[in-house]
């Protein structure tokens, strides 16, 4: 998916926790220039070294800088805080990213987000850096659906489900190729139905022939399932003659399959 030029220029700020007084707030921000810019607005209290200076551009990724966030015109500070630096692509939104780690005080966090603004960064909508992160293939849907999800889980066993999504976890995997089974196995037998001894086929323009579904077919089409499904899912396997009464059952309900014939 092509990430929208207005989202891959644009940098972006917004407070990561609730909003109210607390001990300590977390404000995100993300966007190809995010670094330059809150370097404009960042004093660092002990610089590493001269080769680093104040500008978070140079800072290692994955890194904590102690310092304070000022106000460029008047020259005032108006917070001690701690940044995280994270360079691209190896951030949560694969982009330059930051995080502020400021006192709770609401006074603060609104001074800071009304600095941010104007040094060019714009207040995120609602999920934008899980967005961003899903189109730059830092996430696939299924976990941008589970940030969401862990995030109002109200239970541990919500909670539980929605951290192995996000993580991508085996079983998730397991899943996904079940389902792919399923799906490649049954659309292979969708041709039309009739019976074993007639020899009817579908002509595409392409030129390829696709068989005419007959009981047979159907039979092998099944025992095929069953067989690749048991492979992955062990609890399919408790035994073999199980899966043949399954399989017995399918093919005795052929006859009406073929009532419910709608392709001629």
């Amino acid at each position: 998916m092509k990430k929208p030029e207005s989202l891959s220029q644009e940098c972006i700020a917004a407070c990561a926790t609730p909003w109210g007084m607390g001990a300590l707030a977390i404000i995100r921000v993300s966007g190809a220039e995010a670094l330059e810019k809150l370097s404009a607005l960042f004093k660092p209290r002990r610089p590493a070294g001269t080769e680093t200076g104040g500008s978070l551009t140079a800072v290692p990724g994955h890194t904590l800088k102690f310092g304070v966030i000022f106000d460029p015109e008047s020259g005032e500070e108006i917070d001690e805080v701690l940044v995280g630096i994270y360079h691209a692509p190896k951030s949560y939104t694969g982009e330059n990213s930051a995080e502020i780690i400021c006192h709770g005080s609401p006074a603060i966090v609104r001074s800071l987000l009304d600095l941010l603004g104007k040094a060019g960064f714009r207040s995120a909508g609602p999920g934008e850096f899980t967005l961003r992160a899903f189109l730059n293939g830092k996430m696939d849907l299924t976990q941008a659906e589970a940030v969401n999800e862990i995030v109002r889980a109200r239970t541990d066993r919500a909670r539980s489900v929605a951290l192995h999504r996000l993580a991508g976890s085996p079983a998730n995997s397991t899943l996904n190729t079940i389902l792919n089974t399923i799906g490649s196995v049954f659309c292979s037998m969708i041709r039309p139905v009739g019976p074993a001894e007639q020899i009817w086929n579908i002509h595409y323009p392409s030129g390829g022939v696709v068989p005419k579904l007959n009981k047979n077919c159907l039979a092998a089409q099944a025992r095929q399932f069953f067989l690749r499904a048991s492979a992955i899912f062990p609890q399919l396997s408790a035994s073999y003659s199980t899966r043949e009464k399954n399989l017995n059952l399918t093919v005795n309900q052929y006859a009406l399959v073929e009532k419910l014939r709608v392709i001629k």
